[in-house]
């Protein structure tokens, strides 16, 4: 059975949305906006400009007239895609990864070493 990912304090009229299955390659972002700024194609579009792919995209009411939604990109490293959903005027609210920038700097820094050894 695939280990899902829990989306914290989403629901739609008290029933939990569906769990997202887990995957390597993709990040889960979470935004909020008002109900009237609410477009999934204008949403779609500032995960591309961003060069990612948007893979799943879940809405669900939100407080005060909101709207919440979590996207999941293929993208292990989310930090474009945050960025671009700030241009448009989205509220981010929660990032989820396994991208992890200290593992690519030890790696960067283990390579330089190599290299001074081998001078």
């Amino acid at each position: 059975m695939n280990k899902g990912i829990e989306i914290k304090g989403a629901s739609l009229v008290g029933k939990p949305l569906p769990v997202m299955v887990e995957r390597d390659d993709s990040s889960i972002v979470s935004i909020e906006c008002p109900a009237a700024d609410y477009s999934a194609s204008r949403i779609a579009r500032a995960v591309e400009d961003a060069d990612s792919h948007l893979v799943d995209l879940l809405s669900s009411p939100g407080v005060g007239g909101n709207v919440k939604v979590v996207l999941r990109v293929r993208r292990e490293d989310p930090s474009g895609v945050v960025h671009s959903l700030e241009r448009y005027g989205y509220t981010v609210t929660e990032v989820e990864s396994r991208y992890n920038s200290t593992r690519e700097e030890e790696a960067w820094r283990w390579l330089q070493f190599q290299r001074m050894l081998n001078v």
